[in-house]
């Protein structure tokens, strides 16, 4: 059995209200009549409105009318996906030390040129919540960081619990970014490379390549995993009771 509307021979109507291809309304006549009438212009007889008294049939090319249907769907669901905003975390102490600070940051950067939302939450426990203000200057200076032209800050750092959250928003829509998303970095070939060791030598000094090696957006060997980041989270979610080794400070308490 064909899938769809019914048609041509499926039809089991005495008569018909019936649209011809233009979408203009022929009249009220037996659908054997109308099977004839579509058949010697080579279309189709197709049941549109069941629930009509009587009933509407419209003549038109049936294959054509359903693949334009499903092109328009795709469309529609493609489009669906590509704004589809995805919510990001990044987690991280009110002491956390540069280099982790690094890591968050180009992660924040990354998920927001993508077009995703970040919400970033720093935890205090016990004593702690005293470093709030410290914890509050961080997110502050993480905004700015991050850059106006990446990100906007939904509203001020507010309190869950233990936790302060902070959401940020990308500036540029997802859809703006898939079709017109940041280009990729040139590669270096290797005589290319080569040569600009050369130079390096030449100068006294040794050629970092790094970052003609990685794409835009790639991460190096000691870079965290994508997706919620957190310093001191194990694996089933708990945070470890040992003591940690203190951390290199970024932010200092106020005086």
């Amino acid at each position: 059995m064909n899938s769809g509307p019914p048609r041509n021979e499926e039809l089991d109507l005495p008569e018909a209200r019936i649209i011809d291809e233009d979408k203009e309304f022929v009249g009220v006549m037996s659908t054997d009549e109308a099977m004839v009438i579509a058949e010697e212009a080579g279309l189709d007889l197709v049941l549109v409105s069941p629930d009509a008294n009587p009933p509407v049939c419209r003549i038109m090319n049936y294959s054509k009318f359903k693949y334009e249907n499903e092109k328009k769907a795709r469309e529609t669901r493609k489009k669906a996906a590509a704004s589809r905003v995805e919510v990001k975390e990044l987690k991280m102490r009110y002491n956390i030390d540069v280099h982790d600070y690094g890591v968050r940051l180009r992660a924040a950067q990354k998920f927001l040129g993508a077009g995703d939302r970040v919400k970033v939450i720093c935890q205090f426990r016990g004593r702690e919540n005293e470093f709030r203000d410290l914890g509050r200057d961080m997110f502050m200076r993480f905004v700015d960081d991050v850059g106006a032209d990446l990100c906007n800050l939904d509203g001020s750092p507010s309190m869950e619990g233990n936790r302060m959250v902070m959401l940020l928003s990308p500036v540029k829509e997802k859809r703006a970014v898939a079709q017109d998303g940041p280009s990729r970095r040139k590669k270096l070939t290797r005589k290319e490379k080569e040569a600009m060791s050369a130079e390096a030598r030449a100068n006294g000094s040794a050629a970092d390549d790094d970052e003609y090696d990685d794409e835009e957006g790639s991460w190096d060997e000691d870079d965290e995993e994508e997706g919620s980041w957190d310093e001191d989270e194990q694996d089933d979610g708990s945070y470890e009771e040992e003591e940690e080794e203190e951390e290199v400070m970024v932010f200092s308490k106020k005086n």
